[in-house]
C-alpha cells in the first residue's frame, strides 16, 4: 500500500522541528511508531502498511535547538 502523509507545523520561537510519525488501524487503540527523526513535513512509504484504513499522528519536537543542559529527550 502506497501512502503519503504531509503536515504543517511551526515553532513560535522559529526553532527547527523534528517529527515522529505514528499510525494505528481504524479499529485499533494503540499507536505504533512508523518513523522517527523526520526533518521534513512529508513522509512517503510503500512497504510498511497492509491494505486498510489508518489514522496518523505527528509529534513535533524542538529539542535539537535546545542547549544540551536543557535538551529534553523526545518521547519517541
Amino acid at each position: 500500500m502506497q501512502i503519503q502523509v504531509s503536515w504543517q507545523a511551526e515553532d513560535p520561537d522559529g526553532d527547527r522541528l523534528v517529527y515522529a510519525l505514528y499510525f494505528r488501524g481504524e479499529d485499533e487503540r494503540e499507536w505504533k511508531l512508523l518513523k522517527s527523526i523526520l526533518r521534513r513535513h512529508l513522509h512517503a512509504d510503500g512497504d510498511s502498511l497492509a491494505d486498510g484504513r489508518y489514522l496518523f499522528r505527528v509529534v513535533a519536537s524542538d529539542s535539537p535547538a535546545n542547549p544540551p543542559v536543557r535538551r529534553a529527550k523526545p518521547s519517541w
